[in-house]
């Protein structure tokens, strides 16, 4: 009897063991089931796909709403160009301190030229200005145009500068994915960078920050918005066909 016992405790150990061993599955539906989870060393695509993150670690806080460009000289010091009141920040050895500061609101452009300066772009009203090691400026250049964009030196030490000429674009409040969403539209012609609100990929709305009734209204004023061409923060660009699908798709879902 003892003999029996101690086989049938045996055999129920080892099921035991077996079911441990047993791949384990989980069924999740939405997204809001994906986002809630916690992920470590992990990023997550648009399209759900999930690969290992880079390792990031902080440099320094320049304690400033927005950083707009970053550049490195040949001794490998980082120079960032921040708004929204024109100052340019030197990193090194992860301390930071104000190495230039200029008169306009953006530094939208750094770059450090041939003979070791370095060359700032501004915005609005924009100029170029070359700052030695010393923190020293004086104005390289002062175009009619009010935003430069980037600047890049060619290998014969020739400044090309980008800007946008006269066209206009005016800053749309689209929110719904998140509260603080954006668009930038040019009317004439029929222009959309859309940042998050809209991409043709599936559309985020159950994630934090998220609001499904204002995503609602965005959608239905980008419809009438009389858009040629999307340029989205994610996947290609598109036109005005497919703008109309993607809405349309998004509100027979959620109304």
């Amino acid at each position: 009897m003892i003999r029996r016992l101690a086989l049938v405790s045996c055999l129920l150990l080892a099921a035991g063991a077996a079911r441990a061993a047993q791949p384990q599955f989980w069924r999740i539906e939405g997204a809001r089931d994906f986002l809630d989870g916690t992920t470590e060393g992990l990023s997550v695509d648009s399209e759900g796909r999930v690969r290992l993150a880079p390792v990031t670690r902080a440099l320094y806080d320049p304690e400033v709403p927005f950083v707009w460009c970053l550049t490195r000289d040949t001794k490998g010091t980082l120079y960032a160009g921040t708004g929204n009141d024109g100052k340019v920040f030197k990193i090194e050895d992860g301390k930071g301190s104000l190495f230039f500061d200029a008169g306009e609101l953006e530094v939208h452009a750094l770059v450090v030229g041939p003979d070791g300066k370095l060359y700032v772009g501004t915005s609005p009203d924009g100029k170029i200005y070359a700052v030695d090691a010393a923190g020293k400026s004086q104005t390289f250049y002062d175009p009619t145009d009010k935003y430069i964009w980037a600047l890049a030196f060619d290998a014969a030490g020739t400044l090309y500068i980008v800007d946008l000429g006269n066209r206009h674009f005016e800053v749309l409040h689209l929110p719904g994915h998140s509260p603080g969403s954006i668009g930038l539209w040019e009317a004439a012609s029929g222009t959309l960078f859309s940042g998050d609100a809209i991409y043709d990929g599936p559309l985020l709305d159950e994630i934090g920050g998220a609001d499904i009734p204002t995503y609602v209204r965005t959608m239905k004023r980008l419809r009438e918005l009389p858009v040629q061409v999307v340029h989205a923060g994610h996947d290609g660009s598109f036109g005005r066909e497919r703008l109309v699908e993607l809405v349309d798709a998004y509100l027979a879902k959620r109304t």
